[in-house]
């Protein structure tokens, strides 16, 4: 096997993985979907505040409650942040061009964000939300201009040790 199609295979089967994972999270009932960014929360809170253990319990509560609703936009965006880059550099594999890829990447980004959206109005305790693809598009336009920053930089070195050619 050479390592072109080892690659492609290894980045199409991470963009498959990246997907499910994005689904399985939204698949998740709003009570396991909660406690799953609570306890990021409850983390996040006892890492960055002094003595966070010390807090009476519903100081913490009141405390995890209030970064909850940000934990949750943040958990979006990064997820499809990084689905922004995978689905490129993977598509890219199959020879479809950058030049297409800067456009086709975010719009399938965007589609699989309104699908999931609806996926998440069969859950149970779940809904889905306009808004939350808006902010999940947030995720894949830093994604996209990662990507694209990552791949100017590439190309600067690329030139660069190249001698400009």
């Amino acid at each position: 096997m050479t390592g072109r199609r080892f690659t492609r295979i290894l980045l199409t089967g991470l963009t498959i993985f990246w997907m499910a994972f994005i689904f399985g999270m939204s698949g998740a009932d709003g009570e396991s979907s909660s406690g799953m960014s609570g306890a990021v929360c409850e983390f996040i809170a006892d890492t960055v505040i002094e003595d966070f253990d010390e807090y009476s319990m519903s100081r913490q509560q009141e405390i995890i409650s209030r970064m909850q609703f940000y934990v949750r936009k943040a958990a979006h965006m990064t997820e499809y942040a990084v689905l922004a880059i995978l689905l490129p550099v993977t598509l890219s594999m199959y020879g479809v061009s950058w030049k297409t890829l800067v456009w086709l990447g975010p719009l399938l980004s965007i589609l699989y964000a309104c699908t999931d959206e609806y996926h998440q109005t069969f859950v149970p305790d779940r809904s889905g939300s306009p808004r939350d693809v808006l902010i999940d598009s947030v995720g894949i336009l830093a994604g996209s201009l990662l990507l694209q920053a990552l791949r100017r930089f590439r190309r600067a070195r690329s030139s660069r040790t190249n001698g400009g050619a």
